[in-house]
């Protein structure tokens, strides 16, 4: 009895004993697996890196900085009178750059960009818990470095093997350039939409004014943008481009950028979009539309290589006082003329679903539709007519802008027209016509609504000196509608290109 209680008093302690041990061991061979993988890991790793490495492009492009700057074309009196090209850009330095630009940007795309080395790893772990609390991706991590890796030699297809060669990239660009580089790089280089690139050609574009003059409330209407540019360009969809601007100037306050009465007061600033002169929505000042394209024909034959991306400026022999006044009475003559000259009829005819003109949308979507194939021409806008009476007609620009005509002296330069026995190429005719009924944008500013005739009466002006230097040269009121070799045989050798920088 005695022997069989020992034996059972040694045995008891061993169980846990055992239990211990499996334990440890259990762990131990986890340490070991997790070990081996994390080698396998690195080694793969290190392999694809040995690989890829090789195939990372040289910075050159961004060291040796030579951004697509168009062609453009320039009066005597340096007055711009147009421009080529499929990226509108003006290039600044860093320190032209204000820094209420630079702030706007940093809080709206990357607030950590001056502390981490080109991946924000705090920014991703952030995005991952919001996109996993969501259950969709709603946040990213992208930082400017990568933004500016993209930009420069990457696409944007979504693959993971662009993603490695992207933060490959990003570490070199860290590396090779300090941060006001690379800041400097994004501002001149990103892409705002309508054709502007860099937030000094999207200020013109967006504000009409250069990106010295912005303020709070301007640099965040102008940092919400690259976010998604065709979506929240404030041409495009102001409203959107709106509520982007108020989130982007929380950010600015919430890190301290703006003060709280700074941020009242851009919140309280209206957001008035226009296009500067030199702009494709702004036109230009001084209408040279044959200058620009004799210069640009000469520009080709000379520079055939790249001529709408090296920045080439040309400056011509015409002065822009007399080019206006050229312009503005050639203007005058010819559509003087187009008053005392028969109606020759609308410009096209179209079949306009009836009562279209009761649904706003629909008719928005019709006009869009028609003004695609006849755009305005210069200071010229075209309508579409919805009615027509003896006394009165009616025509839409939209849905919003629907202009009575009732003056007697406009309407007799269409009387024939509007008889119901006029030829059916000539007759106005209610709800199906494209009329040619031009209106003059000054005119219409005052609510003195003008309607002119002939659609295609143009003229010539070409005063020079015994030097043959041209100072004035006006081929027409509709400048691309004319054939180009009547200017090029009017205008014969007298190229007015006075020099080229």
């Amino acid at each position: 009895m005695s022997k069989y209680t020992d034996q059972r008093d040694n045995d008891e302690p061993q169980e846990p004993k055992r239990r211990g041990s499996w334990i440890i061991g259990f762990f131990l061979k986890l340490a070991i697996l997790s070990a081996g993988l994390a080698l396998c890991g690195a080694l793969l790793f290190g392999m694809a890196l040995a690989l890829a490495w090789p195939n990372v492009p040289e910075l050159t492009a961004m060291t040796d900085y030579r951004p697509r700057v168009p062609l453009r074309i320039f009066t005597a009196d340096k007055v711009m009178i147009g421009e080529f090209g499929e990226e509108r850009r003006n290039v600044l330095r860093f320190n032209e750059i204000p820094d209420v630009m630079k702030s706007a940007v940093l809080s709206a795309e990357d607030d950590r960009f001056y502390q981490h080395g080109g991946v924000d790893w705090v920014g991703v772990v952030r995005a991952g818990l919001t996109n996993l609390i969501s259950m969709q991706k709603t946040q990213g991590a992208s930082t400017i470095t990568m933004q500016v890796a993209r930009n420069f030699y990457l696409s944007s297809e979504k693959t993971y093997s662009r993603k490695f060669y992207e933060l490959l990239l990003t570490f070199k660009i860290e590396a090779n350039l300090s941060k006001d580089q690379i800041l400097e790089l994004y501002l001149n280089q990103i892409y705002l939409g309508n054709r502007a690139y860099g937030f000094a050609a999207a200020s013109r574009t967006y504000l009409g004014k250069s990106l010295s003059e912005i303020t709070p409330a301007d640099a965040a209407l102008l940092a919400g943008i690259p976010k998604a540019p065709s979506r929240f360009n404030p041409i495009a969809n102001k409203p959107r481009a709106v509520l982007r601007q108020r989130y982007v100037l929380g950010r600015m306050h919430s890190l301290g950028y703006l003060t709280d009465a700074e941020y009242k007061k851009a919140l309280d600033q209206p957001v008035i979009i226009k296009s500067a002169e030199g702009t494709p929505a702004g036109g230009f000042s001084v209408h040279g539309e044959y200058v620009s394209e004799l210069a640009r024909q000469l520009m080709i034959s000379v520079y055939p290589d790249n001529v709408y991306s090296r920045g080439l400026n040309v400056y011509t022999t015409i002065q822009s006082k007399d080019q206006q006044w050229a312009y503005e009475s050639l203007r005058e003559g010819v559509l003087d003329y187009t008053r005392r000259a028969p109606y020759p009829g609308p410009e096209a005819q179209l079949n306009m679903p009836a009562g279209i003109e009761n649904d706003p949308v629909k008719l928005d979507e019709f006009l869009d539709g028609v003004f695609d194939k006849h755009p305005d021409r210069t200071e010229m806008l075209i309508g579409v007519v919805l009615s027509v009476k003896p006394d009165e007609v009616r025509v839409a620009r939209s849905s919003t802008d629907i202009i009575s005509i009732k003056d007697k002296k406009a309407l007799g330069v269409i009387a024939r027209a509007l008889n119901p026995k006029a030829p059916v190429e000539q007759r106005l005719h209610q709800a199906i016509f494209v009329a040619e009924i031009i209106f003059d944008e000054r005119a219409v500013e005052t609510g003195a609504h003008r309607e002119f005739g002939q659609r295609q009466i143009d003229g010539v002006a070409i005063p020079h000196d015994l030097a043959c230097r041209l100072y004035q040269l006006v081929a027409g009121i509709s400048a691309f509608r004319c054939v180009a070799n009547q200017l090029w045989s009017t205008a014969g050798h007298m190229l007015p290109i006075a020099s080229l920088t």
